[in-house]
């Protein structure tokens, strides 16, 4: 655990809940400074606790009645007539499909020995994938009807995560859209919301990277502040697509507690012996545009090797969209000029710049923060985007100033 300090110990209760009943208290405790990060398994375990315990409770009436039928009447008890479902239609996608990138593991041996509702949720589930992807939207039958099998959906969820993948991956993750657009078993996870936490809390550590990565970004749509300490690990997974969502998860929550407790601890690794955990380190803080960190950098810059300092200069420009490379005399000039500037002015400064790809990220940068392009095209010839620019330094002037210091 890379984020961790050393207060005392920190104890937590979690009500154990048998339906609406208080049954017991889940009790944690740990040296973390966050208590929130260890929040989420003591959650998931509650969580899990109180189903196993439904279920023991629901077996031992089903068997009680079975007995007490059994020494009234020869006559065997009858199982019940499950609901009659309409095949699945053959799907002629509209729009390219990879079904190859689902991932299944085998049903656990408990879970293949109640046939009747695993087969009805897989049955629902694969309704739910082809006529969401047919209709290219998600089918709320199915959707509806999976949220009401409750625990035992989410059962069976853990072990078809991701599903049907319809998104084809790029090499620019930072415009990636979000993970509902990405199949229609990730849209339901979303449109089902915190629920669905538990699984994710376990996935978020399977063996599987493509597992690991989707289970964090989830929690981009999916809002669930306690986990972010737990997604901060991320930040040094040894899989570069989870690293890079665990960062967007993050930055998402800037403004928030959260977000300046994990780049404040980063900041600590800025100068890390190790040179992987350093690396790491400083794509974390550029990827989350941590403004306090720029100091740090430019001053670790002259000593570090060719291969830091190049990463040190990517997450410079991410923060300031400016690009003096190496040159750190005007990285320095810069910074002493511009320390107590609001970071949104950089970025209007940053759609004048030469370089498309600054002024991209830039408007983008903008737009996550501010909600408005203001009509700013950065493909647009230089007298559409001075215009652009005009519109930016004017909303600042009337509206911005005010609600951002």
């Amino acid at each position: 655990d890379h984020l961790s300090l050393s207060p005392p110990v920190h104890i937590m209760a979690i009500p154990l809940m048998v339906g609406s009943r208080t049954v017991g208290l889940v009790l944690g405790t740990h040296q973390l400074a966050q208590s929130p990060m260890a929040m989420g398994e003591l959650v998931a375990a509650s969580g899990l606790l109180s189903q196993g315990l439904m279920r023991l409770i629901k077996q031992r009436k089903k068997s009680r009645k079975a007995r007490a039928e059994l020494e009234l009447s020869p006559v065997p008890e009858l199982s019940p007539v499950p609901e009659v479902f309409s095949p699945v239609p053959e799907v002629v996608p509209t729009r390219e499909v990879t079904p190859y990138t689902a991932i299944t593991v085998p049903i656990p041996t408990h879970l293949e020995q109640q046939n009747s509702f695993v087969e009805e949720i897989i049955a629902l589930i694969d309704q739910l994938e082809h006529l969401s992807i047919q209709q290219d939207s998600l089918d709320l039958r199915s959707a509806q009807a999976l949220k009401n099998l409750g625990d035992r959906t989410l059962e069976v969820l853990h072990f078809y995560f991701p599903g049907i993948l319809t998104y084809r991956e790029t090499s620019d993750m930072s415009r990636m859209p979000p993970p509902s657009q990405h199949g229609p078993l990730m849209q339901f996870m979303v449109d089902w919301g915190l629920p669905v936490v538990p699984v994710l809390i376990d996935l978020i550590d399977s063996e599987n990277p493509q597992i690991r990565m989707y289970a964090t970004y989830l929690f981009l749509e999916i809002r669930f502040p306690d986990i972010l300490f737990r997604i901060a690990e991320k930040l040094f997974d040894p899989e570069p697509s989870v690293r890079d969502v665990a960062a967007r998860v993050i930055l998402s929550y800037e403004g928030h507690r959260e977000y300046a407790e994990i780049t404040s601890n980063l900041r600590g690794f800025l100068g890390h012996p190790d040179p992987t955990m350093q690396k790491n380190t400083v794509d974390a803080l550029g990827r989350m545009r941590d403004k306090h960190s720029i100091e740090a950098i430019i001053q670790l810059l002259p000593s570090a090797s060719t291969e830091i300092a190049d990463h040190m200069i990517h997450a410079l420009r991410l923060i300031t969209l400016r690009d003096f490379g190496s040159q750190l005399e005007r990285w320095q000039s810069w910074w002493a000029l511009n320390s107590q500037r609001h970071r949104v002015l950089w970025l209007i400064e940053g759609l004048r710049q030469n370089d498309e790809e600054l002024r991209r990220d830039a408007i983008d940068e903008l737009v996550r923060i501010v909600g408005e392009t203001m009509d700013y095209d950065p493909e647009a010839s230089m007298e559409f985007r001075e215009s652009g620019v005009r519109r930016w330094v004017s909303w600042w002037e009337q509206k911005g100033r005010v609600q951002l210091i």
